[in-house]
């Protein structure tokens, strides 16, 4: 999807979440993941696209904004909706939840920050989660 085909798209949407994934990926007839690796990387928020197995970490995008320290967690927290979708056979998220930034990441002061999560299954064994920054303090400095 060339940028000048999404950005005057994308106007239409407020906020980056599955939402406008799921309308994105229909309109231009791709998959859930490659629209919301695509928005991570156009940035209209700040935001990481990490991807899960059974196992834990696969591979992850951060938006250019993100500062480095912010790498997504080797294993799932019990507490983020993508365990839940992952290893409890829970629903995909059909709306962005907030919860403090440590079930996430190791990162000093983690726990005092908010971050928006949105995850969906992409098969039995792998998960994706749209983590959406909601502090100054996740950007790059």
């Amino acid at each position: 999807m060339p940028e000048f085909m999404l950005k005057p798209i994308l106007r239409d949407y407020r906020r980056s979440n599955m939402h406008a994934v799921r309308q994105l990926a229909s309109t231009f007839n791709t998959s859930k993941t490659a629209m919301a690796y695509r928005l991570v990387e156009m940035e209209k928020e700040p935001c990481i696209l990490a991807a899960y197995s059974k196992s834990g970490y696969v591979w992850h995008i951060s938006s250019k904004s993100i500062g480095h320290q912010w790498w997504p967690r080797r294993f799932l927290d019990p507490q983020s909706n993508a365990y839940s979708i992952l290893f409890n056979g829970s629903r995909d998220d059909a709306t962005m939840s907030d919860l403090d930034a440590d079930t996430w990441f190791d990162v000093p002061g983690a726990d005092r920050i908010e971050i928006g999560e949105q995850s969906f299954r992409v098969h039995h064994d792998l998960v994706m989660a749209l983590l959406v920054a909601r502090s100054e303090r996740m950007l790059a400095d």
